[in-house]
């Protein structure tokens, strides 16, 4: 009896396929370590905090941008923040409709250790590169994503 299977060996041969699967597995570990270390936030709200410390001041909706997330689900997610004290939420002095997202001290310093996290996971993941190959999975991977980003997703 034939035990292969002709559309797993096709899904298989598909970039997308295992790209899907590196992302999953990188969630999962980053999952596991940020439990470890009692780090207070989940790996899906990692990008919305990070794109708050490192916008030093950034509105709510430029968040939204910036993670190309919903404003409604960015919302939720920097309530959650304010409520943790990871982040504060001030009114724009130059506009009353807009707020200021900034991180706490304490968001501060959880931040800090995410990235050192996040370096350390990516050196234990990708250790089987040499540097030489890591810059270039890096250089490829930037390329295939603005090429991605450029072509718009509605072309697509």
């Amino acid at each position: 009896m034939n035990t292969e299977n002709p559309y797993l060996d096709e899904i298989k041969g598909m970039l997308t396929y295992h790209i899907h699967r590196i992302s999953h597995l990188i969630q999962l570990k980053g999952g596991q370590v940020m439990k470890e270390k009692e780090i207070p936030i989940d790996m899906d709200q990692l990008p919305v905090l990070m794109c708050v410390f490192l916008g030093e001041g950034i509105s709510q909706q430029e968040v939204a941008g910036y993670c190309d997330r919903d404003k409604a689900s960015v919302k939720r997610t920097l309530t959650v923040f304010e409520k943790k004290g990871l982040i504060k939420i001030t009114p724009n002095a130059e506009d009353k409709r807009k707020t200021i997202v900034q991180t706490t001290d304490a968001g501060n310093f959880i931040t800090e250790q995410i990235r050192e996290m996040i370096r350390e996971a990516e050196k234990e993941i990708f250790s089987f590169l040499n540097k030489k190959e890591r810059k270039e999975l890096l250089e490829n991977l930037q390329r295939i994503l603005s090429k991605i980003e450029s072509a718009g997703c509605e072309k697509m």
